[in-house]
């Protein structure tokens, strides 16, 4: 049960530090490294940016309609 347990949080590590990556590549977070540890933080320009631009796609598609 052990070496599943184990085997399952490699996979799981590797996702994550994927997506964390992806994250901070499209600059919606910082990460702060210290030690073995990091800390993510939600970048809150790029979150105002996308919610302007979504806001406006939702008030173009009902003029569309």
């Amino acid at each position: 049960v052990l070496d599943w347990f184990y085997e399952q949080i490699k996979y799981w590590r590797a996702d994550l530090s994927h997506h964390i990556k992806e994250l901070v590549n499209a600059k919606l977070i910082r990460v702060e490294r210290q030690g073995k540890f990091m800390t993510c933080y939600l970048n809150n320009d790029m979150r105002a940016q996308m919610e302007a631009f979504f806001a406006q796609q939702k008030w173009v598609s009902s003029i569309a309609k």
